[in-house]
């Protein structure tokens, strides 16, 4: 029999055989089981890592006899550059020598884990190694990609091989157990890390390690903590919250960490469409005026969460505009029914849109639409204009209600009720024919009434609950 590849010398395949029999013991179902759980890449290969092959079984003076499969899962790290792998590659000797090659189609990649079934079975010889063609005939293994190493291989009998646990173990006054090696179990977060939360710790120091719930595998804050002992905690204060992490490698432990506020859920934009469509929706400011409760479309006197748009631009060359209204909660509310409309201007010199009117009458080519609110739903609410807008940085538009303003402040302790109006969409289109431009002293009579009086406003709910000045 030719052994050519495979074959080694007299003293090294003694050192294997001694090698197996304590790793891979197959006297019996339990004794495998054993085998497998400290299964040791450099006791079963009988050659260093860089020479790029895994041989769970070897014996070529008798027989390896595998009584159930054997899932073997691996990963592999280029160290040079070198052919393409396509494949990996099972070269196995029976008990009868007789050799088969067979291969599962695999592409490299550093983050990839590889698994490999060992069919129970008797064998002289079973190898595993990366290829580059599907070429192994006999003893001789083809072309098998030396420049790979493998690394963090793992192994378990019959079915697959269960998720890993870790836990904290430590001093009895930060994990409730005086060094249990099983004690805190770890919960498993999304990103793959590992975490345990501690609250109520006495102020003080405590020593702690991460460990696979044994003695023989524990790490610390620096990595291994079988070679650089435990890790260290202080905690100044009592009643602290301690949080200890694991990333595979290492631990992390935190002391009172800060809690994460949560992200506001962010408004849709607005897509742009139609000539003088496209505002861009940023939020939703609810602020009491004059004894009622007004939504702001844009305040060019507030802050940038006074918005519901990010500017007035779109409504340029335009003469009608459609605000869209959200209501949610009105029955849990108790505010029962009430009316919505639109007031605005432009305070470009000149542009004769000014609207202030509250019963949705005309006035001076202006009108709103009044809608009646009774339950939950969206309202459109619509100004027109004879005269186009002309775009400027200090136009307003908003939308008035009649809600009372006394009984708004009783909702929600005192603070109003954000969630219950929200604007959902504007938009900007050409509706009614154009007057010539005239003059718009009255609505630089209101803007400089609302300049003055802008220092008394209070924002009930909104965005971000900042005061618009």
């Amino acid at each position: 029999m030719k052994k050519g590849f495979f074959k080694r010398a007299a003293a090294g395949a003694a050192a294997v055989a001694l090698a197996l029999a304590g790793v891979v013991a197959l006297g019996s179902k339990a004794e495998v089981k054993a085998a497998v759980e400290d299964f040791d890449l450099s006791s079963l290969t009988g050659y260093s890592l860089t020479n790029n092959v895994l041989k769970p079984c070897e014996n070529w003076d008798g027989e390896v006899t595998v009584e159930e499969d054997i899932t073997v899962s691996f990963q592999l790290e280029e160290t040079y550059a070198g052919d393409e792998m396509i494949a990996i590659q099972l070269a196995y000797c029976n008990g009868s020598w007789e050799w088969h090659h067979d291969y599962i189609d695999a592409s490299y990649s550093a983050d990839e884990t590889y698994k490999v079934t060992v069919p129970a079975g008797t064998y002289h010889m079973f190898q595993i190694a990366p290829s580059s063609a599907k070429d192994g005939e006999g003893d001789d293994p083809g072309s098998v990609c030396w420049q790979y190493d493998f690394k963090n291989v793992k192994a378990t009998v019959g079915e697959e091989e269960a998720e890993a646990n870790y836990y904290v173990a430590g001093e009895e006054g930060l994990c409730g157990k005086n060094w249990d090696a099983a004690g805190s179990l770890m919960t498993k977060n999304d990103d793959g890390t590992y975490s345990v939360t501690f609250t109520g710790i006495a102020a003080g120091t405590y020593e702690f390690k991460v460990t696979d719930g044994t003695w023989d595998n524990s790490w610390n804050l620096e990595g291994n903590a079988n070679l650089a002992g435990n890790a260290s905690v202080e905690v100044g204060e009592d009643d602290s919250t301690v949080v200890v992490s694991f990333d595979g490698d290492k631990a992390y432990v935190e002391v009172n960490p800060e809690e994460e506020e949560p992200t506001p859920e962010q408004p849709t934009p607005e897509q742009p469409g139609e000539p003088g469509d496209g505002f861009v929706l940023t939020g939703t400011s609810v602020t009491m005026k004059d004894g009622g409760i007004r939504i702001n479309v844009f305040n060019p006197w507030g802050g940038d969460d006074t918005h519901a748009v990010e500017s007035m631009a779109p409504i340029d060359g335009n003469n009608k505009v459609e605000v869209t209204v959200k209501v949610t909660g009105l029955e849990a509310s108790g505010l029962g029914s009430f009316k919505m409309w639109l007031n605005g201007g432009s305070n470009v010199e000149g542009n004769k849109v000014s609207y202030w009117e509250s019963d949705g009458s005309e006035k001076d080519g202006c009108q709103s639409t009044v809608v009646e609110v009774s339950e939950d739903g969206e309202y459109t609410i619509t100004l027109t204009s004879e005269e186009a807008w002309a775009a400027g940085e200090n136009n307003f538009l908003a939308v008035m209600s009649d809600i009372d303003a006394d009984a708004w402040n009783a909702l929600n302790e005192g603070e109003g009720d954000a969630g219950l109006l929200s604007i959902t969409g504007v938009k900007a289109s050409k509706d009614a024919t154009d007057v010539p431009s005239g003059d718009n002293s009255q609505m630089a009579l209101i803007i400089a009434l609302m300049i003055a009086g802008a220092a008394g406003v209070a924002v009930v709910a909104g965005k971000k609950f900042a005061a618009e000045k």
